[in-house]
């Protein structure tokens, strides 16, 4: 059961990150126009490769909210390029003064990659293709 709800958590932070990116990206735009325009990467290179020429990995953050902020950033820039990745914060359920910040993204073979926004370390999670 506690399997469950942390995968429908995942899934409504998915497309809670996605509502919130399309929404902060061009207000000028109708969120159909912006849709038509997103994609998948092709594959965790194509990622690691985008992610290599953004600088958000160069900011320090000193607590949560800041973290978070260059997540929320990173997304921006994504959607500007044309892809879709998410951003995350979640605090610890044992120790409210903690917390995690990171992003995902899938890509086009169902590949589902996470990272640290401040460190930029692409990691291989799942094929989501049978999830």
């Amino acid at each position: 059961m506690k399997k469950h709800i942390i995968y429908i958590a995942f899934i409504v932070g998915i497309l809670i990150g996605l509502v919130a990116g399309f929404f902060t990206y061009d207000l000028t735009k109708s969120t159909t126009e912006q849709c038509q325009n997103l994609r998948y990467f092709k594959d965790g290179m194509e990622l690691q490769l985008w992610l290599n020429q953004d600088n958000i990995s160069d900011r320090n953050s000193s607590d949560a909210v800041l973290w978070y902020a260059s997540a929320l950033e990173l997304q921006k820039r994504a959607i500007k390029d044309g892809y879709i990745i998410n951003a995350y914060i979640f605090q610890d359920a044992d120790n409210p003064e903690y917390f995690t910040v990171y992003c995902d993204a899938v890509t086009e073979d169902n590949s589902l990659y996470w990272w640290d926004p401040e460190t930029d370390e692409v990691y291989y999670e799942m094929n989501i293709k049978h999830f």
